[in-house]
Parts: structure tokens; sequence; C-alpha cells
């Protein structure tokens, strides 16, 4: 049978702290042209709605406001993970760190990411 060794968990959840902590790095950097209102209306990139597309105004101040919560949902998912790394670091020897890493990440960026976006459409409806 195939053992399982504690250098083979290390690398897994190291991996998955250096994937999700990028993801979140990634989400940020991508949030804030919006954030700082470089990005015109357009069909590509930002909360596209008929509204927003329509209203110059509304779409500056949707975007600014999803950008912003989407950056505090990266910070949140950045801390997680030092956190995270820190408490696999004094127990290294636990598989089950595998799937604690990978389902918070996982409940937290999607949770965070939603809420941002959904307080973003709410704007629309103002």
């Amino acid at each position: 049978m195939n053992e399982i060794h504690s250098e083979d968990v290390i690398l897994v959840c190291w991996v998955l702290q250096a994937i999700f902590s990028g993801v979140a790095v990634l989400i940020a950097g991508l949030s804030l042209p919006m954030y700082f209102e470089k990005i015109f209306p357009n069909r590509w990139y930002g909360v596209r709605t008929r509204k927003t597309l329509e209203n110059e105004v509304l779409w500056y101040r949707v975007n600014k406001s999803c950008a912003k919560n989407m950056l505090w949902a990266c910070l949140v998912i950045f801390v997680l993970n030092l956190l995270l790394l820190c408490r696999f670091c004094f127990f290294p020897e636990h598989v089950a760190w595998v799937w604690i890493i990978v389902g918070s990440q996982l409940v937290v960026s999607n949770v965070g990411l939603l809420i941002a976006v959904g307080l973003a459409l709410l704007q629309t409806n103002e």
C-alpha cells in the first residue's frame, strides 16, 4: 500500500498556499483599476449589466464598490492563508490540513467574492 509521508503533505500544503495566495493577489490586482475608475464602460471587464452599461456614473459607482469589496475579500483570503500556514507549520504531520486548507479557502473565497458582486449588483437597483 502507498503510505502518505509527512514530506508529501508538507509539499502539497505549501503548493496549495502558494496557489490560493496567488489567486488572492491576482484578483486584488484586477480590482485596482476598477477601484481607481480607470476602466471605461465595456463588455469585457467590470460589473456589466444593462443599467451599468447605459449609465456611466452608475458604471463607475458600482465597479468602485465591487472593487472595494473584492479587495476586502482578498485581504481576508490572504490573512486566512497566512494563519493556516502558521498553524500548519506547527502540525505538519496531519493529512487533514490539506482538506482544511482547501475547504476553508474555497468557502471564504467564494462567499467573499459572491458578497462583493452581490452588493455591487444591489447598487444598480438604487
